[in-house]
């Protein structure tokens, strides 16, 4: 709020037609009157703004709290997929093993029947040796 120019109010009186004394003390009473409308528009505005500061400060405390909670479920849901993740490895481990076994196993007993075939050939060959031999 603009401060009143007394010195110029006090002659605008005067040349109204009011004596010396009255002007101004007129323009002492109308600037006294202005400086407590300016000292209560600023206690207002202060007011004011310390309840905006504080809607404010709640407004960013609650953000702040949404965020927290936001970031204890995005915690839990991470946990949750680690443990499901650590699961399903454990299972593939155990069917990889699974299928490596039975290879082996397949392998082994295709060896082991290889085998049985070489040796009978080997028998049928010595048996027809043998045969033509007599």
């Amino acid at each position: 709020m603009k401060a009143i120019d007394t010195l110029e109010t006090a002659k605008r009186l005067r040349a109204a037609g009011l004596p010396e004394e009255q002007a101004e003390a007129l323009t002492y009473v109308l600037a006294e009157i202005r400086e407590q409308q300016a000292a209560a528009i600023g206690e207002h505005d202060a007011e004011r703004g310390t309840v905006d500061l504080v809607s404010k400060i709640s407004r960013i405390e609650h953000d702040r709290d949404r965020i927290k909670q936001d970031l204890d479920r995005t915690k839990q849901d991470l946990d949750r997929t680690k443990q499901d993740l650590g699961r399903k490895i454990e299972s593939l481990k155990v069917d990889h093993q699974s299928k490596i076994n039975a290879l082996e196993t397949a392998r082994a007993t295709d060896t082991s029947v290889w085998r049985f075939l070489v040796g009978f050939s080997v028998l049928i060959a010595a048996y027809t040796v043998i045969l033509k031999a007599t």
